[in-house]
């Protein structure tokens, strides 16, 4: 496996990375989670762009990048933007989509495009071909937000994801029973030893936390945290993450991988 490389970080080195995303409302707001965020032990950070009240702004929101990307300082900056039907906040067309993600290529404001499976093949091709050309890396993702797609499916979605050559792939699914987190993890597993870009799985909700912690236990290369704790269930603050992760790493339970 490459590791994908964003600023000084080496995703798929060591421990999971650490992302604390960022779902701000307004500029003002969004730039000053970013500085509570320097305070914690947190590896990188996810700006969630659908989101954001200026979404359709594309000078408000190069300018927001700049300022993030200097509170940010080495923390790298991954911009996302998801419609509804991938978790999203908002519902975001193929055209606007196309438009918003070419910007943050082009303005260089983002250290990794995220594009997303359910985007027409087309518009992928294009978004990697600009992210190539500009030296962003690129982050490939499948979101279901409904149900856990078989261990078949699973291992078929992230092949054909890694065929496409990106830099890192993210796979996020619903469980709705406790086999679904196992399949996931197979999947992931298997996947981790026949290609060669980082993976990061990750299952949604209470039932899918056990997979934000064990991750090195079936090679997935990042979790998602909260700055502090929340109320939802099934989430932890970034350094309630932080020590789980650390703890299993010295006892060695991480290293342990799923079917040994």
């Amino acid at each position: 496996m490459k590791p994908a490389k964003l600023k000084k970080l080496y995703l798929g080195l060591g421990l999971p990375k650490i992302c604390v995303p960022i779902s701000e409302r307004s500029a003002s707001e969004v730039i000053a989670f970013a500085g509570q965020i320097l305070s914690t032990s947190a590896d990188l950070v996810e700006w969630r762009l659908d989101y954001f009240d200026d979404v359709n702004d594309s000078e408000k929101i190069r300018e927001t990048a700049e300022k993030l990307q200097q509170i940010l300082g080495d923390l790298p900056l991954v911009i996302s933007l998801r419609d509804k039907s991938e978790g999203g906040h908002a519902h975001i067309d193929d055209l606007t989509y196309q438009q918003l993600t070419s910007q943050l290529i082009s303005n260089h404001v983002t250290d990794a495009v995220e594009l997303n499976w359910s985007r027409p093949v087309s518009i992928r091709q294009q978004l990697h071909n600009l992210a190539t050309v500009n030296n962003v890396p690129v982050l490939e993702s499948y979101y279901n937000m409904k149900e856990t797609p078989s261990l078949v499916d699973l291992k078929d979605v992230l092949g054909q994801m890694a065929n496409e050559q990106v830099d890192f792939i993210k796979l996020a699914v619903q469980p709705n029973q406790h086999r679904d987190i196992l399949n996931l993890m197979e999947a992931t597993l298997t996947a981790s030893e026949t290609i060669d870009q980082p993976l990061v799985s990750v299952a949604l909700g209470p039932m899918g936390t056990i997979t934000r912690l064990s991750g090195r236990s079936f090679n997935s290369a990042a979790t998602f945290a909260d700055l502090k704790r929340s109320s939802l269930p099934g989430h932890l603050s970034v350094e309630e993450t932080r020590q789980f992760l650390t703890a299993l790493d010295e006892t060695g339970i991480s290293s342990v991988q799923v079917g040994e």
